[in-house]
C-alpha cells in the first residue's frame, strides 16, 4: 500500500511488484511456514488472484460483503477491495463488511479458526493484520478515523480540507450518490464545475444524472 503521511494508514492500494517513485510503501508478507497450510476452493470465480485460491475476483457482488462471500463457503474474509478494470488489481479497499453498488470485488478468505491448529493461526494472523491501519474499521471506503477521505479514482482536483469534496472525471450519466456510494458512503452535495476546476457553476441533486463529464460531489466524512 501507498502510506499516508509517514504512517500505517493507508492512502491506496498497489500492487506486490509495483516499483513506484515514493520512497516509503507499506508492506505485509507471508507468515513463515503457516500460509502455505492453507488453501482454499472457492469453486467457479470470475478470476482467482493468489496461489493459494483464497483471493479472487467475485461476481454477482452488488450490495453483497466480502464477509457474506466468504462465509457462505465455510470461511473467514481476511480483507476486501474495490477491483480496477474487472481484474485482479486493487482500486482501493472496502473492508469485509462493506455492501456497495459494485458488481465485483476483490475478496480475500481465509480458512475459519476451528481447523487444525497451524491452519487456525495463520486465519487468526490474517484476520489480526489483513492490512495496516484496522481495515475493518474503514469500511466506508480509503478513509481515516479522522473523518478524511482519500479517493483517486477518477478525481481531477480536490475541493476540501478533509478530501471528501472533489472534481470527479468520466461522470457522464453517472451522479455523485453513484460515486460516493461505491465507497460505503452518502452524497452530501453535488454541483456542475466551472472550467474543469472547483469553482461551481451551479448546484445539481445528488442523484442527478447529467450529460457531463465533470461533476463536483461532496461525499459524508467517514465516521462523522
Amino acid at each position: 500500500w501507498e502510506e499516508l503521511d509517514d504512517s500505517c494508514a493507508v492512502e491506496s492500494a498497489v500492487a506486490c511488484d509495483a516499483r513506484l517513485r515514493t520512497d516509503d510503501l507499506i508492506c505485509e508478507c507471508e507468515a513463515p511456514g503457516m500460509l502455505a497450510a492453507m488453501s482454499c476452493d472457492l469453486g467457479v470465480v470470475k478470476e482467482t488472484c493468489s496461489a493459494d485460491g483464497c483471493k479472487v475476483l467475485a461476481k454477482g457482488m452488488r450490495f453483497r460483503s466480502c464477509s457474506d462471500y466468504c462465509g457462505e463457503r465455510g470461511l473467514a474474509c481476511a480483507d476486501a477491495w474495490e477491483e480496477h478494470d474487472g481484474s485482479c488489481t486493487a482500486e482501493f479497499p472496502v473492508g469485509c463488511e462493506a455492501k456497495i453498488d459494485s458488481d465485483d470485488l476483490l475478496c480475500a478468505c481465509s480458512p475459519a479458526t476451528g481447523g487444525p491448529p497451524a491452519v487456525a493461526a495463520a486465519a487468526q494472523s490474517m484476520a489480526n493484520a489483513s492490512s495496516p491501519a484496522t481495515p475493518a474499521k474503514m469500511v466506508n471506503s480509503i478513509a481515516s478515523s479522522s473523518g478524511r477521505c482519500f479517493f483517486s479514482h477518477n478525481v481531477e482536483e480536490v475541493c476540501s480540507a478533509n478530501g471528501c469534496k472533489v472534481l470527479v472525471e468520466d461522470m457522464k450519466y453517472k451522479s455523485c450518490s453513484d460515486y460516493c456510494g461505491a465507497r460505503g458512503l452518502g452524497c452530501v452535495g453535488a454541483w456542475e464545475e466551472l472550467d474543469d476546476s472547483c469553482a461551481v457553476e451551479s448546484a445539481v441533486a445528488c442523484d442527478a444524472r447529467l450529460r457531463t463529464d465533470d461533476l463536483i460531489c461532496e461525499c459524508e466524512a467517514p465516521g462523522m
